[in-house]
């Protein structure tokens, strides 16, 4: 994930939720490769406008992490960094919403998977989006870019 000091450069992933009466989120997983030794990660669960990450953050899904909290695994990415919210976060069914990370940090490194690469934990080629949505990234939390053959590594637990 890249940042800078001074300003937040975050990193989103949209998906839809598809059950039926909706649901309540309970914690998100993230894998990081490296994290930074003083400054605080934090997720949030965003609305999505016209495709891409809105600004309208969910009640009771931002979740801050300081690094002692944060797992690293530069090996193959299969230590989890659990962010657990501090009450359920209710999920409509059928819209979208985004899983946004966030810090004023440039040492944070997160997991993804890229089309045609290969799998640390199973040495398969990915051959296909393992995440219904769309990565984007940003350097200012209003403007997004998407990228399209790379997803985010993350699991989202529902209650």
């Amino acid at each position: 994930m890249a940042g800078s000091q001074s300003q937040v450069q975050p990193l989103a992933q949209t998906f839809k939720n598809d059950t039926i009466g909706g649901c309540f989120l309970t914690s998100v997983d993230l894998f990081f490769a490296f994290k930074d030794p003083n400054l605080p990660i934090w997720v949030e669960i965003r609305n999505v406008v016209a495709g891409a990450p809105g600004q309208v953050v969910l009640p009771h899904s931002r979740k801050v992490l300081e690094p002692t909290q944060v797992n690293e695994n530069l090996v193959d990415g299969t230590t989890p960094t659990t962010f657990t919210f501090d009450s359920p976060v209710y999920i409509q069914e059928g819209h979208e919403y985004s899983v946004v990370v966030l810090s004023k940090s440039q040492d944070y490194r997160i997991y993804t998977a890229a089309m045609g690469e290969l799998d640390l934990a199973t040495g398969a080629v990915v051959s296909s989006q393992p995440a219904l949505g769309v990565l984007y990234k940003s350097s200012n939390d209003s403007a997004w870019t998407p990228v399209q053959n790379e997803d985010l590594k993350f699991k989202l637990r529902r209650a």
